[in-house]
């Protein structure tokens, strides 16, 4: 990727203060893209399904689906895990204690064992379980923090009341960004320029996230947003909770290895 020549970014100082200090956290990837859309690993959940089965569910905690006791209280109604093994790997390893971006080989076994655990009460690995939320076949889900939002439009859309929350953990998880980049070899690079521009404008950031229901990146974008989204404080976050987010982190390939190999032995195990 190019390093990006912010003199002709335009919008470069919209980007959420928040945002702009954890994207700080990639040494490499900072000079070259700009983030768009962004959100948060979390807990979604059908809050009826959850109030039945477990009415004082610590619904704002990872223990809610990391300790199999509380698990197996919802594997009736279903839960899921995002098919994601570095994001998964990271929220247990921060939950556990532990280097979340490690791949050594004690930590991605304490991973493993608390994984195991929960094994049989997961249902399924995917990255989105909005149909299977809003058809009733899961309950609660680890995943994107923008499956809430989908979520209730679906319900909505075909006619059904359905109550999904979302919760970032207390905890504390990770945080993710859709960003834009120019390759290096790009032919046309003030083109690519442009719709940066374009996108970045603070209606364009806005049309995009009331589309998608996932964060804009852009502080000016926000009084344009949706209010159920930008007055949800697990979705947009205040300082204190940025403050729980994982760093992000170039992992070396080795490294990387290590966390694919540890989740592809986790699946495939009985």
């Amino acid at each position: 990727m190019q390093p990006l020549d912010k003199g002709k970014l335009q919008h470069l100082g919209d980007i959420d203060p928040g945002l702009a200090r954890l994207q700080q956290a990639y040494p490499h990837a900072k000079e070259a893209v700009v983030p768009y859309t962004w959100g948060t690993i979390g807990l979604t959940y059908n809050a009826d399904a959850i109030r039945q089965r477990m009415p004082d569910a610590p619904v704002s905690s990872l223990d809610m689906l990391f300790k199999p006791e509380l698990a197996a209280k919802f594997a009736d109604c279903g839960i899921s895990v995002i098919d994601s093994p570095d994001e998964v790997l990271a929220v247990v390893l921060h939950y556990l204690g532990r280097d979340p971006r490690s791949g050594k080989a004690d930590d991605l076994e304490a991973a493993l064992a608390l994984l195991k655990g929960i094994k049989p009460y997961i249902r399924k690995f995917q990255s989105q379980p909005v149909t299977q939320l809003v058809n009733g076949d899961l309950c609660l889900s680890l995943g994107y923090s923008g499956d809430m939002t989908q979520a209730r439009r679906a319900a909505a859309e075909a006619g059904k009341r359905v109550d999904f929350e979302y919760r970032l953990p207390k905890e504390g998880s990770t945080i993710w960004m859709d960003t834009m980049a120019i390759p290096a070899d790009a032919p046309h690079p003030d083109y690519a320029y442009a719709f940066i521009n374009f996108v970045m404008r603070p209606a364009n950031m806005a049309a995009i996230t009331n589309s998608t229901g996932y964060p804009t990146a852009s502080a000016k974008a926000r009084p344009m947003v949706d209010a159920t989204m930008t007055a949800n404080p697990d979705i947009y976050l205040d300082e204190a909770s940025y403050q729980r987010l994982i760093p992000g982190q170039d992992i070396a390939q080795s490294q990387m290895r290590a966390r694919m190999r540890a989740w592809t032995r986790f699946k495939s195990s009985l």
